[in-house]
């Protein structure tokens, strides 16, 4: 009897232990996939801008295996990203040197403009204008906890493809006996634009040209610009461009084929104007500055009022700060610079003020005001009350 009763006692233990090994919740696991190009033909070595809605890759993989259910939403969410990474960067497998773009929680196919994977290849750390060479993997991702996530990858494709540049195009301009990196930048107004290149800088007298460098500000057999007549650009060639005088000058230069111009201004200094100086409409108050074009003044200005720059080449000295006329005509006038949008940059008309703080009630703060264009296109200001 008592054999009897320990053999029902172990039978009871083990059935209890079967039921409870099956009832435990099921472990994913990482089985990794297998991505493919499914592209009806090679996807082109060298991306054009002008090609940007064509089609350069079509990706196709295998629904990523966990060994368990996964939902498409919530906690157990399965997220598929696209991976690119530099093959020839030594540290291509640190987190902050890929480059990833979320895909979809639910198609196991993409298909990338030349527009799309330019824009991934483009923010790597390495990228160049020339060719690289380049892993493309889809990674999934089980769970949307960072540290607590499930992370599977597909096998690789390598291609070699040369990408462009996204930033906006440069020159150097650059002294005879001076090296084009080193030399002072005009930069145009985006990666498209190549006719309103311009720049604020300090030359010192002799012959200058233009260089253009890549699209990555590689001036390795960059193409030079020259002069010819009425300041017209002669490309591969010209005459040197004769700077007199030493000083300050806002450069342009327009590339448009078939209209290639561009001009050198003088101006002595920044002022400002506008309703917060409450000058006359012809007059502005000059500020202080040097060689790297940086210009400062403290003023009393008028609260809730708008405020704008402006250079110039006046006449005579510029001592104290007296407002002073703008020279008669517009030869002398430079430029004007206003907010727009988050910066400064060159406005016309009467657009384009920097509104005070405080209520426009007649009363005046002193300010202390700088402004620094000693990088183009990246003009800033800073306005500092003085107690």
């Amino acid at each position: 009897m008592k054999n009897i009763l320990k053999t029902t006692f172990f039978a009871f233990l083990l059935v209890s232990f079967v039921s409870c090994t099956n009832d435990k919740e099921p472990v994913a696991v990482l089985n990794g996939f297998e991505l493919r190009d499914v592209s009806e033909s090679a996807p082109p070595s060298v991306l054009l801008q002008e090609n940007d809605s064509q089609t350069f890759i079509d990706l196709e993989w295998d629904r990523a295996d966990y060994g368990v259910p996964t939902g498409n939403t919530g906690t157990t969410g399965l997220v598929y990203n696209i991976i690119v990474k530099d093959r020839d960067d030594p540290k291509r497998d640190d987190p902050d040197r890929l480059v990833k773009s979320v895909i979809s929680r639910t198609v196991t196919d993409s298909t990338l403009t030349i527009k799309q994977f330019n824009n991934l290849l483009s923010r790597l750390l390495t990228f160049k204008c020339s060719p690289m060479n380049v892993e493309i993997t889809i990674e999934s991702v089980l769970g949307n906890v960072p540290g607590n996530q499930l992370i599977q990858k597909s096998s690789p494709i390598m291609i070699t493809v040369t990408g462009y540049s996204l930033l906006p195009k440069t020159l150097a301009f650059v002294k005879e006996g001076s090296l084009p990196l080193s030399a002072p930048k005009v930069i145009s107004s985006g990666s498209q634009n190549i006719n309103d290149f311009e720049g604020y800088m300090y030359l010192e007298p002799g012959d200058y040209k233009f260089y253009k460098p890549d699209g990555c500000g590689d001036f390795t057999g960059a193409l030079l610009y020259g002069a010819g007549a009425d300041r017209v650009l002669v490309e591969g060639g010209g005459a040197n461009i004769n700077i007199p005088t030493a000083g300050n000058y806002y450069i342009t230069a327009d590339l448009t084929p078939g209209g290639l111009k561009y001009t050198t201004q003088f101006y002595k200094t920044f002022g400002v104007f506008g309703t917060a100086v409450k000058l006359p409409p012809a007059a502005v108050v000059p500020m202080a500055g040097n060689n790297s074009n940086i210009w400062t003044i403290t003023i009393d200005l008028f609260k809730g009022r708008l405020l704008r720059f402006r250079s110039n080449d006046w006449t005579g000295e510029l001592a104290g700060n007296e407002p002073k006329n703008i020279p008669p005509g517009t030869s002398k006038l430079v430029t004007t610079l206003g907010l727009v949008g988050p910066s400064l940059t060159n406005v016309t008309g009467t657009d384009g003020g920097i509104k005070l703080a405080g209520d426009n009630d007649g009363t005046k703060q002193k300010y202390k005001i700088t402004l620094d264009v000693s990088k183009p296109r990246a003009y800033t200001y800073k306005l500092e009350l003085v107690e």
